[in-house]
C-alpha cells in the first residue's frame, strides 16, 4: 500500500503536466476550444494524438513497482512528445519553434532509449 501513495503521486503530477500542456497548446482546457471548425486541422489532429495518448497512459495497468510505472508513464509520455514535436516539423512554420521541437525529438528519443535499456535491465 506504501507504495501506491507515492505512485498515485506521480501519475498525477505526470497527468496534470499533460494537463498544462493542452491548456497552453489550445488556451482553453482540454476539452475547451475546439469547435468543430478546427476539425482536421493540424492543430487538431494534434491534440487528438496528445488526448488518446493520455488515454493509453491512464489505461496502463501499473506493475506497483514505482520505478517501473514512473519509467513506463515516462516513455510512454516522451513518445507523444517525439510524435507531436514530428507533427511540428511536418506541418509548422515558424523556424523557432521548428528548432524547439527539433531540440526535443533529439533529447526525448535519448531519454526513450534509457527508459528502454532500464526496462531491459529490470523485468
Amino acid at each position: 500500500m506504501r507504495m501506491l501513495v507515492p505512485l498515485a503521486a506521480a501519475t498525477a503530477v505526470l497527468l496534470s503536466g499533460c494537463a498544462h500542456h493542452a491548456q497552453g497548446m489550445h488556451g482553453g482546457g482540454m476539452h475547451g476550444g475546439m469547435h468543430g471548425s478546427m476539425a482536421g486541422t493540424p492543430s487538431y489532429q494534434m491534440h487528438q494524438h496528445m488526448m488518446g495518448g493520455m488515454q493509453q497512459m491512464q489505461s496502463m495497468p501499473l506493475s506497483g513497482n514505482v520505478d517501473k510505472d514512473f519509467v513506463r508513464m515516462m516513455r510512454m509520455h516522451h513518445l507523444q512528445g517525439i510524435q507531436m514535436s514530428q507533427m511540428e516539423l511536418q506541418r509548422g512554420s515558424s523556424p523557432e519553434v521548428r528548432q524547439m521541437a527539433q531540440k526535443i525529438i533529439e533529447q526525448q528519443q535519448a531519454e526513450v532509449r534509457q527508459f528502454d535499456e532500464w526496462l531491459r535491465r529490470n523485468p
